[in-house]
């Protein structure tokens, strides 16, 4: 969520420099876009775990390729108009990025918060030692719940 509002105030600085609400100057512009994708770029592995612990029964493969054929969708829609109509100015484009940083904060505050993978995991509990054998050598001794059978390729 930090990274994301960072990347919204640097849009928005970004936004107020195209528009010259501020004093435009191309260092500012270069470090307000560079600092913006950095943010941005920078939480996209951070909202796909999400995804995935929001989905969890569904594997992650499954949920990590539909999320990036939404997002390409997504990407295409937004540069469509581009190559379809003429426009005099372009400067909805930055403030576009804007309203999509600051929905993407109202989509993960509203979004409820599920650790399916992590609550199974935790919901092992370790208290029986059962020695086990693997590619036919003992190994150390593997602590697991006394109904929980080893794996024979474990």
């Amino acid at each position: 969520m930090f990274m994301l509002v960072i990347a919204t105030v640097m849009y928005l600085w970004l936004s107020l420099l195209c528009s010259q609400y501020i004093a435009f100057s191309r260092e500012q512009l270069y470090v307000s876009t560079i600092l913006a994708c950095a943010f941005l770029n920078g939480c996209v592995p951070l909202l796909y775990e999400q995804i995935c612990n929001a989905a969890f029964p569904i594997p992650e493969g499954i949920i990590v390729g539909i999320s990036a054929i939404v997002t390409t969708l997504a990407g295409i829609l937004y540069t469509l108009p581009l190559s379809l109509f003429v426009f005099e100015g372009n400067t909805w484009l930055e403030w576009s990025l804007l309203v999509a940083c600051v929905l993407g904060c109202i989509v993960i505050l509203v979004t409820p918060q599920r650790n399916g993978r992590e609550d199974m995991d935790l919901s092992i509990r370790v208290t029986k030692p059962v020695p086990y054998e693997r590619f036919g050598k003992e190994h150390k001794v593997l602590f697991v719940e006394s109904e929980t059978k080893v794996p024979e390729n474990a």
